[in-house]
């Protein structure tokens, strides 16, 4: 269980680098902040030997905003893909993130056809009460074994009273079964990553964060491949 705990930092990236970097990758920058988020999940795994064999599956979001549903409210759709800490080299590990991202791609199609319907019997409630697991105090527990979530910024610096918005760190939720969250937003130039985590689990949020931009280098050096 989550504990009412938690400890945050924060992480910035240059925005235009990263999209770089990924593109050198073949691969979105979405599909690379997964690879990150992923790679220093797995090293800290690793030095507390607890890897375990399957990989750690994430709770994420993808928009499926149209013209048709108007300029406000959100339209988005869970989505669960792995972060492939089972796979022991990084480039490996981001393809293989990239075959669980479009397997969830295709599979949300369906959830989408689902989320207006009536919440008796097949709405998007009722489905995650349903099939919600349960601990042994009767909580539920929500998918994913960790949050990752891209959420979209302003391209442009923003400005007020005259004054320049230098950062745009999110602070993440924790839900129940999850322990850790990383979550990003661009900021102009920058791409500022929130990293919340749950102390009785992670005892170090710095750690996490280091390990975070270890894994950025380790991508970077690949992408000047």
């Amino acid at each position: 269980p989550t504990s009412t705990r938690r400890e945050y930092t924060t992480v910035t990236l240059p925005f235009a680098r990263l999209k770089d970097d990924a593109a050198a990758l073949g691969a979105t920058l979405n599909d690379l902040f997964l690879a990150l988020a992923g790679t220093a999940v797995r090293a800290l795994l690793v030095e507390m030997d607890a890897l375990p064999e399957q990989p750690i599956v994430t709770n994420s979001a993808r928009s499926y905003r149209r013209p048709e549903h108007g300029l406000f409210g959100n339209r988005i759709v869970a989505i669960h893909p792995h972060v492939a800490t089972h796979v022991a080299d990084p480039l490996d590990r981001l393809r293989a993130i990239q075959a669980s991202m479009a397997l969830e791609r295709q599979r949300t199609g369906f959830d989408e056809a689902l989320l207006n319907a009536p919440e008796v019997p097949f709405g998007a409630a009722t489905r995650r009460r349903r099939f919600a697991g349960r601990r042994s105090t009767g909580a539920n527990v929500l998918p994913g074994n960790i949050s990752v979530s891209n959420v979209p910024g302003p391209a442009h610096a923003l400005h007020y009273a005259g004054l320049r918005q230098l950062a745009n760190h999110p602070a993440p939720l924790l839900g129940s079964g999850r322990a850790i969250n990383f979550t990003a937003r661009r900021n102009a130039d920058s791409f500022d990553v929130g990293v919340m985590v749950d102390p009785t689990k992670v005892t170090d949020v710095h750690h996490l964060a280091d390990l975070f931009r270890a894994a950025y280098a380790t991508y970077q050096e690949l992408a000047a491949r």
